[in-house]
């Protein structure tokens, strides 16, 4: 589309104006793509915590980042302690800690036993809750200072996110 430059010059310069649906659309993209980039950065700074708070009525350390204590609030053999973390954030993170052994004969032992613990399925364990590993895998000392089992679910768990 033509217009005249100024109505004195009696049309004689025109010029070409560019459709404005065009500016309008370079705005949406840049809009688009800015948002896009600022929700992918706040996602990345939202703490990604283990499992869902409150799974278990008396748990401890389920719903934070990094827990250095485990518990499902039962027996001790749900709890894994002095836990140091390490990828937390990755797609698998991994610890290692301490935790009461059950005695083959019944009762633990009077010492605990390395723990190594795996956490991984980022996700979600509400639709609008913080991002979380849902699933938690151990391996633990069949005695104290003896060799570590397989990797197991914890506690039997197929997901951290609600109790068994």
């Amino acid at each position: 589309m033509q217009l005249p430059l100024s109505a004195s010059d009696g049309g004689a310069s025109n010029v070409v104006v560019r459709q404005p649906i065009l500016v309008l659309g370079a705005v949406v993209v840049v809009a688009t793509a800015t948002l896009v980039v600022l929700g992918t950065v706040a996602a990345a700074n939202t703490p990604v915590v283990l499992g869902k708070k409150h799974v278990v009525q008396y748990g401890i350390g389920w719903g934070t980042a990094h827990p250095r204590l485990i518990f499902n609030g039962g027996d001790p053999s749900g709890q894994a302690r002095h836990l140091t973390w390490r990828d937390w954030g990755a797609a698998t993170a991994y610890a290692r800690g301490v935790a009461p052994i059950p005695h083959p004969g019944g009762n633990y032992y009077a010492k605990p036993g390395v723990i190594e613990l795996r956490a991984s399925r980022l996700g979600r364990c509400t639709p609008h809750g913080p991002r979380a590993y849902t699933r938690l895998q151990a391996r633990e000392a069949v005695r104290p200072g003896g060799p570590l089992t397989r990797w197991g679910a914890w506690g039997g768990w197929k997901s951290i996110c609600t109790a068994p």
